[in-house]
């Protein structure tokens, strides 16, 4: 396999490992990019002054607020593809909890 991960054609792993990877993989780069997005914000917050550093913070919080968010969202969506209806509730509302959070 030279050093490379399982796929689903491989005979000798799990079946349904190189789905479940590729999702994990794309999951990782949306993480990564918000963790992209977070430094540049910051970085522009730090680097500009005045109403504009101020608005560049909020946004930056807000960018952190959603990287977690992004990934209980993500786990609702599969844990109610697969039939886990309890996993999805939690989730549903652990994230109804953030949004009133957000409201108040």
């Amino acid at each position: 396999m030279s050093g490379q991960w399982p796929d689903a054609d491989d005979p000798t792993g799990p079946p349904g490992l190189g789905a479940r990877l590729r999702r994990q993989q794309v999951l990782g780069v949306v993480l990564v990019v918000l963790v992209a997005i977070v430094g540049l914000l910051a970085v522009a917050a730090l680097v500009t002054s005045g109403e504009t550093s101020d608005s560049l913070a909020k946004l930056t919080v807000a960018a952190l607020i959603a990287a977690p968010v992004v990934r209980v969202a993500w786990l609702a969506v599969r844990w109610l593809r697969l039939g886990d209806i309890r996993f999805a509730l939690v989730s549903a509302a652990l994230l109804a909890v953030v949004g009133v959070a957000a409201v108040v």
